[in-house]
């Protein structure tokens, strides 16, 4: 969505942005970087178009699925940030097993980090919004915190072979209250979400 891409744009001063596909996109410099970011809309399909298009288009050296989520675990807290230790589609006929771990090295500079923590992200094209699905995802999963995209774009990033990791920020706590939390809190742990991104960029290039 727009919210989850706007606080992104304060990283440069000089963006282009444009529509294809009926989506918007921006380009900009970053550290000397050159990012591109598109707003996929929200859901499955739209986010698989959007991340192959982006791969097809771009050839990105790795690709960052930013935004928000609600909260499955009981031990996260509305503000925090969680980087995927790995993704599931819990939606899936065979819903048993995480889809897809991610490389060492994300986790391992989201382990120097404060403020960030890491474990499994679920996702499907629905809310998590009640207590009973939060605790059979937990259940399931283990899962830190839910969404509609990241499993998908992990998968598509996958099969391109393209490196990729999920960075997400909770904004509700998966609950009946979701809508009133998201509205509540969204662009202020966006804000912050996207600084720590910031950061863990800046040591993701110097590793890379």
């Amino acid at each position: 969505m727009w919210s989850e891409a706007k606080p992104l744009l304060s990283w440069s001063s000089d963006s282009y942005v444009y529509e294809v596909d009926q989506r918007s996109w921006i380009q900009m410099d970053w550290e000397g970087h050159q990012v591109v970011i598109v707003v996929s809309k929200i859901g499955k399909q739209n986010a698989i178009e959007a991340t192959q298009l982006l791969i097809q288009n771009h050839s990105p050296s790795f690709i960052v699925n930013f935004g928000s989520a609600g909260a499955v675990s009981p031990d996260v807290d509305i503000g925090d940030v969680v980087v995927a230790s790995a993704t599931a589609e819990y939606a899936q006929p065979s819903p048993d097993s995480l889809l897809l771990p991610v490389p060492a090295n994300v986790l391992s500079i989201a382990e120097q980090m404060d403020g960030i923590c890491t474990g499994p992200i679920v996702s499907a094209d629905q809310n998590i919004d009640s207590d009973e699905l939060k605790q059979d995802l937990f259940a399931r999963y283990q899962a830190v915190c839910g969404d509609w995209e990241s499993a998908v774009i992990m998968k598509v990033c996958h099969e391109y072979g393209t490196e990729s990791f999920v960075f997400r920020v909770i904004s509700d706590f998966g609950n009946e209250n979701l809508v009133d939390d998201f509205k509540k809190h969204h662009k202020k742990v966006l804000t912050h979400g996207a600084a720590l991104l910031n950061q863990y960029l800046k040591l993701w290039c110097v590793m890379d």
